[in-house]
């Protein structure tokens, strides 16, 4: 299995600070490490935060677009995100770079 980091950025243009929770999920096979929804906590107006997930691949995932996605909810407003991310098996992978590629 292979473990990805997604960055959820959350930016409030709240004045004061804004407190509300993120939820991240992939495909259905996939499993979000830790809690799948977290507390956020924006400080200040016109502040963004990172929420960290950690998400785990089966080894047994074929190559492809995936989409991972994001709802935040605060105070009863809910938004949702969304991105693709590209998965390659490593024989679909380019070359590394460097001394392999090179001829003697």
């Amino acid at each position: 299995p292979t473990t990805i980091k997604v960055n959820v950025e959350i930016f409030s243009a709240v004045s004061g600070y804004a407190r509300g929770e993120v939820e991240c999920e992939g495909p259905p096979a996939w499993e979000v490490k830790g809690k799948k929804k977290r507390e956020f906590y924006v400080a200040r107006e016109d502040t963004m935060v990172k929420s960290p997930f950690f998400i785990i691949l089966p080894s047994s995932t074929a190559a492809g677009d995936y989409n991972i996605g994001a709802t935040i909810s605060w105070h009863g407003k809910t938004w949702k995100v969304h991105k693709n991310i590209k998965v390659s098996r490593s024989t679909d992978a380019p070359p590394p770079a460097g001394d392999a590629n090179k001829k003697p």
